[in-house]
């Protein structure tokens, strides 16, 4: 066995002990070395859909091929080729303010649109035909035309194998209707109350089941089969909740309300303290658990999950003033990986195309399309 004379007190450095040292600097070797850097998603802006009015509402097809704009006081939709970003054709139909939801059907036959109808009626939502453009049956909303001339969805959802539409309506009461519709039908199959009003519905967490993000500050998650709430998760410190995302698998949501400031109660005349420090937050969409979160940006009012769920991406607006930027964070933790500017144009929301190849970002009178490369 190989031994080596220390230089200090005489003392042998054996075979042992030289195995041991050996074994103690790759150690500290592997603790010195630099970790390897997690890769980002590749994003380029590929792509600019200018609009003759302010945008109020886009989907995209299932199919990924289209893009459908509506715009403020327009009197159609925009259809747009996903291949040379160009405006294909147009579909003939009367549009009021923001905020406009849009959806295609799985099969990419129709086009769903709130109705245009101007006097009170109980038709609710119009269906196009793709092939012709011409509307072929309207859903009726869930409210007595007297009662609720409005009778307009706040907003729209698929479930998670595309058969039953979902739809939470506007309401002067707190008792905001849902209606469930059958997709291949075309017909209303019912309608029950919320508790709160209901700002956003998001579907992937199971056929029968979709979350809501209610006026009281909660996420609700419902078994629509049975129309009551199986969860209530307390995911907002005030009444406000920007904005609601589950994540293609089904195990997390992701929400945001308004970051922390001043607000004048209209009933007391007082300022009162409202919003949080950590407006964004990951949550466990079973056990209800806050998994992270973050402050960011003053209140995000629009999030979207990647296509594998690894990223999120987030657009801010505060008090009526657009940002000029929107970031990409990666899922786990909460991590900001970068900002992005959007060149002084106001967003009204992001949506990722079906494939998640694309990332399409909402401006006042654009919408910047992105290619998504998410690597390996």
């Amino acid at each position: 066995m190989p031994h080596f004379a220390g230089r200090e007190g005489g003392k042998m450095f054996n075979g042992r002990n030289f195995g041991r040292f050996l074994f103690l600097a790759a150690f500290l070797g592997l603790l010195a070395a630099p970790k390897p850097v997690a890769a980002e998603p590749n994003v380029a802006l590929v792509g600019t859909l200018k609009l003759d009015r302010y945008l109020a509402g886009f989907a995209w097809s299932a199919d990924g091929k289209l893009l459908a704009t509506a715009e403020s006081a327009a009197s159609e939709i925009k259809l747009w080729n996903a291949a040379t970003w160009k405006q294909e054709r147009a579909i003939q139909q009367r549009v009021g303010g923001g905020g406009i939801p849009l959806l295609f059907t799985p099969d990419g036959k129709y086009l769903i649109t709130p109705s245009s109808a101007m006097a009170p009626t109980r038709a609710a939502m119009d269906v196009f035909d793709m092939a012709t453009g011409a509307p072929v049956q309207k859903l009726e909303g869930p409210n007595d035309p007297v009662k609720f001339p409005a009778n307009f969805p706040n907003d729209m959802i698929l479930s998670k194998s595309g058969r039953t539409l979902y739809a939470a309506f506007r309401s002067p009461s707190e008792t905001s209707p849902i209606c469930a519709y059958d997709v291949a039908a075309l017909n209303r199959i019912d309608c029950w109350p919320s508790e709160r009003g209901v700002f956003t519905l998001a579907a992937g967490l199971g056929e029968d089941e979709i979350i809501t993000s209610s006026a009281d500050g909660t996420a609700q998650i419902w078994d629509v089969k049975r129309k009551t709430i199986i969860r209530r998760i307390p995911v907002s410190s005030s009444e406000w909740l920007g904005a609601l995302a589950v994540d293609p698998s089904g195990k997390y949501f992701a929400t945001t309300e308004g970051s922390e400031g001043t607000h004048l109660n209209q009933k007391t005349g007082q300022m009162e303290r409202v919003g949080s420090k950590d407006p964004f937050r990951l949550w466990d969409a079973k056990s209800g658990r806050k998994l992270a979160s973050l402050r960011t940006y003053p209140d995000m009012a629009r999030i979207a999950f990647s296509a594998s769920g690894k990223y999120l991406v987030a657009r801010s607006v505060k008090l009526g003033i657009r940002y000029d930027t929107f970031s990409i964070y990666r899922t786990a933790g909460l991590k900001e990986l970068r900002a992005l500017d959007s060149s002084g144009r106001a967003g009204i929301g992001v949506e990722f195309s079906p494939d998640g190849k694309f990332l399409a970002v909402g401006g006042s009178t654009s919408v910047l399309i992105y290619s998504f490369d998410e690597g390996k």
